[in-house]
């Protein structure tokens, strides 16, 4: 259970982020009004013109050469890269990526023969 001093300090820091969220919203609101956005790494295949990779990381149940962390977020103006974000990306083996298109394939035959056939 919280003494009350706890309590009263949780409050505060709660609040504190909040506010500090606020900011970072408006903060993002007046770059993009200005043509700067964000670049979109996170789940996404990496691009070296877009990502810098930091590390790389075998999971084998993602696919090859996608983005698993992001380090630094990146930023481009009108389409113009102006820092790139920090990755860490996706590296299999050369088995494990055969593997992966076995699956793939697997997965695509089993969804074709799936599928009713239209008798009219």
């Amino acid at each position: 259970m919280l003494r009350k001093d706890e309590a009263a300090g949780a409050e505060n820091a709660d609040a504190l982020l909040k506010g500090i969220r606020i900011i970072y919203d408006q903060m993002l609101d007046i770059l993009k009004s200005h043509g700067v956005e964000q670049i979109k790494a996170l789940g996404e295949t990496f691009n070296p013109a877009l990502h810098e990779a930091m590390m790389q990381k075998a999971e084998p149940d993602r696919k090859e050469n996608i983005v698993l962390e992001e380090f630094q977020k990146g930023y481009k103006i009108n389409d113009r890269v102006i820092r790139p974000s920090k990755v860490i990306v996706n590296t299999l083996t050369s088995e494990q990526v055969a593997q992966q298109q076995e699956q793939e394939e697997a997965d695509l035959q089993e969804q074709t023969t799936d599928e009713p056939t239209n008798t009219d």
